[in-house]
């Protein structure tokens, strides 16, 4: 269940951040009633969308929502009743809803230095794949000096997207080491071959890399490609031995070899539901064993409230954005 309340058995999942106020947000593994959120109203549950779910007319789900505020078994809709008791109930239980309040859910770095876990974007061109990394890199460098991470960003558009400007700033460059991994950036180099370009500006970097995090940004169109892939899903399993976090940033879902160690190996794989909904849906469909009808819903209700997807594949599961967190 997500709850507010401190306990010892319980798992930090994310922040609700609110301007310079921080209040973190837990899993608790077990079903607690003094643990469970609690709405101020009843009635923000009696939407349209609620009553076709349970196929009631207005004047039903009013005696029930009255009969539900009064704790009294409403007898005209007896079974309907309980079968929307259950719901509210559950929903309480595994989901946040804070649209209509300030502040935002936020997944930041582990504080300290600690192993900050592997992580997958996917999005189509200008889905915000690379605005999404971006932005959590510089909130890190923003914060604490004890908790600044230390970054290696492969792209081949390092020097080009506007995206990418505000880590390309001087103030960061003790923290961010940048490379042109494009066509463009062989020619500049000193090295003559794509394979002395790997060897001497990224297998190298990989191979002393220590307590830091790595992001491969589109490395699909890296001027040497063909010898990064086996390097991301050798690290995708060892790198954390040394501490060290990638995050891989792809097209689509189904990479083939591209991504198929990183389904196995990420904790996070961050999706945007408002376009490729049909292969979002298939994924948590026949990847996480959620049902058709709830991955439609899933999809539906996070591309309403946000533009990125967030999905935990580690216990505990859920899917998360800026205003919605729901257990799956």
């Amino acid at each position: 269940m997500l709850t507010l309340h401190e306990d010892h058995e319980n798992v930090k999942i994310c922040d609700l951040v609110n301007k310079n106020k921080k209040k973190p947000i837990f899993w608790f593994p077990k079903e607690h009633t003094e643990y469970r959120n609690s709405v101020e109203n009843l009635e923000s549950f009696n939407t349209e969308k609620f009553r076709d779910r349970f196929e009631l007319s207005r004047d039903q789900s009013s005696d029930i929502f009255t009969g539900l505020k009064k704790d009294c078994v409403c007898e005209k809709n007896q079974s309907k009743f309980f079968k929307c008791k259950q719901f509210i109930q559950n929903s309480l239980l595994t989901e946040m809803n804070i649209e209509d309040q300030p502040g935002n859910f936020i997944i930041n770095f582990p504080a300290g230095q600690e192993f900050a876990y592997h992580h997958l974007i996917v999005g189509g061109t200008s889905s915000g794949k690379t605005y999404e990394i971006a932005k959590k890199i510089e909130n890190n460098l923003k914060g604490p000096k004890k908790n600044r991470r230390r970054f290696i960003y492969f792209s081949a558009e390092w020097l080009k997207d506007k995206t990418l400007e505000p880590l390309r700033d001087k103030k960061y460059r003790e923290h961010i080491d940048g490379i042109d991994c494009s066509d463009e950036g062989l020619k500049n180099s000193q090295w003559e071959t794509a394979s002395e370009f790997f060897k001497n500006e990224i297998q190298l970097r990989c191979d002393t890399a220590e307590s830091c995090i790595i992001v491969w940004d589109d490395a699909m169109d890296c001027c040497c490609s063909k010898f990064i892939k086996p390097l991301i899903n050798k690290m995708m399993r060892v790198a954390r031995h040394q501490n060290v976090s990638l995050v891989v940033l792809l097209h689509c879902l189904r990479s083939a070899s591209w991504s198929s160690q990183s389904h196995q190996s990420c904790k996070y794989i961050t999706v945007f539901p408002r376009s490729q909904k049909g292969k979002i849906r298939d994924f948590l469909n026949t990847d996480l064993g959620l049902s058709l009808h709830e991955s439609r819903d899933i999809v539906r209700d996070f591309a309403q409230t946000g533009r990125s997807m967030t999905i935990s594949l580690h216990c505990p599961q859920f899917c998360l954005n800026e205003n919605l967190i729901r257990l799956i």
